[in-house]
């Protein structure tokens, strides 16, 4: 089994490379799609997200991703606390995923990870 890092900023094409990966038959497992997944509602990162930043980040059940946005993207120390609730999360989902593709025998897993190095 082959296990492939794949990172680059936005724009670099990482979509692109991912896609043609798995055309190829190699199981991506995705570093957005899990930062979306871990807090799902009923999620600890649910939980932990808006014990953090309250419930006005709630709406319709959901976290509301801009509403959270506003709040951590222009303030460093706010964007840092949600860093360190999504991030390890984020690392598990991936390792879960990483594993089951094991398990079922993918011979190439890629992950799909744009802050990889930072």
């Amino acid at each position: 089994m082959k296990l492939i890092g794949l990172t680059g900023g936005v724009g670099s094409g990482k979509t692109t490379v991912a896609g043609i990966l798995r055309d190829l038959g190699a199981t991506v497992i995705d570093a957005d799609e899990a930062s979306h997944a871990v807090y799902e509602p009923g999620t600890p990162g649910f939980e932990a997200v808006v014990r953090e930043f309250g419930e006005s980040i709630v709406r319709d059940g959901r976290i509301d991703r801009a509403r959270l946005g506003r709040l951590v993207f222009d303030d460093e120390e706010s964007r840092r606390r949600l860093n360190a609730i999504v991030h390890p999360l984020v690392r598990e989902w991936m390792a879960a995923r990483t594993a089951e593709a094991i398990e079922g025998s993918a011979e190439v897993v890629v992950q799909d990870v744009p802050l990889l190095y930072e």
